[in-house]
């Protein structure tokens, strides 16, 4: 089977999702999943640019809320207030400097490090799906095959939480929100039940604000991908991986909620 091209694989994802997956069941080179690996870095990378003055003062104003926080437990010593009202005006120190210059070489490291990122969450998913199709399934896909497909589905949206960003990560998410963002300057757009309620406020509200339109589109990607590699049909397909979804979403929900993350 001729290999796709990336451009073509791309539009692939978006336009005809079952077609983007079938020279991938066969088997895999390392082009197909280095370019969406990198082009996802530089998307990530590059976009929040845009929005960034946004994302500072949302930053200041968490570090605010959490020193107030702090401040008014009455279970805290002063030694330990102390301690804690240092760390919180270096972290605002250390904002406004990268805010100020954003190019130092000490503020880029940053940058580097995002395809290893990304290569773990992707990897995870990666694990998660192989076990459920190599085991659950008696299927035979190898790592590079379904690491692929995951990563293909971040063209589209993608859970932000663990990279502090509740706009998403998905490439198509990140682009659609970004006059949004700067619109309404805020980087919590949600296209979701949660958009309806007292965002973060409450488990129900941070759980519901997940299933913004973008990520259920990117995990019914990802489910097609899963039943191509393992000869499943789609809707089994979609159900495994939203089954996933799903714990994956309620334990972030939690982990967000106890360290008071909106």
């Amino acid at each position: 089977m001729v290999r796709q091209s990336f451009i073509k694989r791309l539009l692939n994802v978006f336009f005809s999702p079952t077609q983007a997956f079938n020279d991938l069941v066969e088997k895999v080179n390392w082009r197909d999943w280095v370019f969406p690996l990198l082009f996802l870095s530089v998307v990530f990378a590059v976009l929040p640019r845009f929005y960034q003055a946004v994302k500072y003062r949302e930053t200041l104003t968490m570090i605010q809320k959490n020193e107030q926080r702090f401040s008014d437990n009455p279970n805290i010593s002063d030694d330990q207030r102390a301690k804690l009202q240092t760390r919180f005006d270096k972290a605002r120190q250390n904002m406004k400097d990268m805010h100020a210059n954003p190019w130092q070489l000490k503020y880029l490291w940053g940058y580097a490090l995002l395809p290893v990122y990304l290569f773990i969450v992707f990897a995870i998913w990666t694990g998660v799906l192989m076990i459920a199709g190599n085991f659950g399934m008696g299927g035979k896909s190898g790592f590079f095959q379904v690491f692929t497909v995951v990563a293909l589905s971040y063209y589209i949206g993608g859970n932000g939480m663990l990279m502090q960003m509740p706009e998403g990560i998905g490439a198509l998410e990140i682009i659609v929100k970004i006059p949004i963002i700067l619109a309404k300057d805020t980087t919590h757009i949600l296209f979701s039940p949660g958009l309806f309620m007292d965002v973060g406020h409450s488990f129900l509200s941070r759980f519901l604000n997940q299933f913004d339109i973008f990520r259920l589109w990117s995990v019914a990607v990802l489910g097609i991908g899963f039943a191509k590699l393992y000869k499943r049909s789609i809707s089994t397909g979609i159900w495994t991986v939203f089954a996933f979804w799903l714990i994956f979403t309620v334990m972030g929900t939690g982990l967000a909620g106890l360290f008071g993350a909106r």
